[in-house]
């Protein structure tokens, strides 16, 4: 395809060094700000992964906890029927 004479390009259309610093320098501070949105991102994952521990911890005791109590059920629940059983005995 041939460049029509709408489409040429002349010298003033060309970036000078100082045009490819002040885009450069706009990129940065894009990047700055994407950057910034990414650490508050992470500090965030970090505080929702810092609950979920919590929970987890706290799952482990209620664990823990139904355990304990579950044994000291079926425990009583052993006596009563041996007791149970030695009335009847009687």
């Amino acid at each position: 395809m041939a460049i029509s004479e709408e489409h040429h390009v002349g010298w003033a259309d060309v970036a000078t060094k100082a045009d490819l610093a002040a885009l450069e320098e706009r990129m940065d501070l894009r990047l700055q700000v994407v950057d910034g949105r990414l650490d508050r991102l992470d500090d965030r994952f970090d505080e929702v992964d810092r609950r979920f521990e919590h929970m987890e911890s706290r799952f482990d005791a209620l664990r823990t906890d139904f355990r304990t109590s579950l044994l000291a059920v079926m425990s009583m629940m052993v006596v009563l029927v041996g007791t149970m059983i030695a009335a009847v005995k009687l």
